[in-house]
């Protein structure tokens, strides 16, 4: 990790931002627990697997006198209840997912055959709560004027690249920066795509701007809010999340590609190239694959960090939403990931017992799937299930 010592022109905003990351960074292989306050009929086991750092983000219950305050203005006990935290020892388990509100979700991480784990993955249920109207108005029959109050659960993969400083401060920090953003902007723009689309943009500039400022490398990130009616996805980079409606595959992302048309035309019009390399792999300036993604100072400004947003209205065909790294998506093609998980999960919802989540069968069969595959790559997986047992 990059010395701020070194580095006396930088913002100290930005320095004590960075500090406070490393300060609070949980090495992998020591497992260390905040003082979560869950509720009551949540699962608590989050077991994981081999090097890796898998950050897990929860709420307080909504009775908590903090739940609904920005993070950075919590005190350092509340920010502490507020997370969880695991750095997983080199153990062989798999990851045991969570139930909450209608939702249910599992997930798995590997680090294949690389030397290190690049991966990070984040799981924020009840990021946040707030009228519907805000979310996109709500569809319930009963509901008016959406007044209703409804929970946004947040889901992101960060796939680093030359590193994971870049993809464990995606983790660390940029949920934090999309919800001060959000409510930084109450009051001034009143449209709730474009409030959305502003405070997911504005905090995915925040982080890049740290994270150019130290790190070397860069990450993707994929990030998925979930309220009651409303999807929406915000990406960079070529991580990707579909969600499976019905016999439908919906791609929720489009990767960043230097030879995708218009990220092609930008890039000339940035000064930059898209050379091919002796693979056929198209690289920006000959050296990255993608043309959007956090960090990668010394490719700037052809590469950028802006997402590209998705916005889906729910409805009762919704089955799952897949969000992933490479790994999975190099060697199966969103149809065939889609109809597997669909598939899978209409038969497990039937069989499961009341403590087993058909999400983490789904999310284990997708990741031996790849390497069954010949998929070599860091690998994480999430998998939502939006109508588990008992609520279809």
């Amino acid at each position: 990790m990059a010395s701020s010592s070194n580095s006396p022109d930088k913002d100290p905003k930005n320095l004590s931002v960075h500090n406070e990351f490393k300060k609070q960074k949980i090495v992998p292989g020591l497992p260390a627990v905040g003082r979560g306050v869950d509720r009551a009929d949540e699962k608590k086991m989050c077991i994981g697997r081999k090097k890796q750092l898998i950050t897990l983000f929860q709420s307080m219950a909504s009775s908590s006198n903090s739940s609904n305050k920005d993070p950075e203005n919590l005190s350092d006990d509340e920010f502490e209840e507020r997370q969880i935290v695991l750095g997983s020892p080199a153990v062989e388990e798999m990851c045991i997912g969570r139930r909450n509100f209608g939702l249910s979700w599992g997930f798995i991480t590997d680090q294949g055959g690389r030397k290190h784990m690049e991966d990070r993955i984040v799981l924020y249920p009840n990021f946040m709560s707030m009228k519907c109207d805000t979310f996109g108005g709500c569809t319930a029959p009963k509901s008016e004027l959406g007044l209703d109050e409804s929970l946004v659960h947040y889901f992101g993969v960060f796939d680093g690249h030359g590193g994971d400083e870049v993809s464990d401060y995606c983790a660390y920090s940029l949920h934090k920066a999309v919800k001060k953003e959000w409510w930084q902007s109450e009051g001034l723009i009143n449209e709730w795509m474009e409030r959305w689309q502003h405070s997911l943009t504005k905090g995915y500039e925040k982080v890049n701007k740290v994270c150019e400022m130290h790190f070397k490398g860069g990450s993707t990130a994929v990030v998925v809010l979930i309220s009651t009616c409303q999807i929406i996805a915000a990406n960079c980079g070529d991580s990707r999340a579909i969600l499976c409606r019905g016999s439908h595959t919906i791609p929720l992302t489009k990767d960043h590609k230097p030879d995708r048309e218009d990220e092609l035309e930008r890039i000339s019009k940035s000064g930059g190239r898209v050379v091919k390399d002796l693979w056929g792999t198209m690289r920006v300036n000959g050296n990255l694959a993608m043309s959007r993604t956090i960090g990668d100072k010394h490719l700037k400004p052809s590469v950028i960090s802006v997402p590209e947003f998705t916005f889906v209205k729910r409805n009762q065909e919704d089955e799952c939403i897949i969000i992933a790294s490479d790994g999975l998506w190099d060697v199966l093609s969103k149809e065939v990931a889609g109809d597997m998980a669909c598939k899978l999960l209409q038969q497990v919802r039937i069989s499961a017992r009341p403590d087993e989540l058909p999400t983490q069968y789904v999310a284990g069969h997708l990741l031996s799937k790849a390497r069954s595959r010949s998929s070599t790559d860091n690998l994480s997986v999430i998998v939502i299930d939006l109508k588990p047992k008992g609520t279809s």
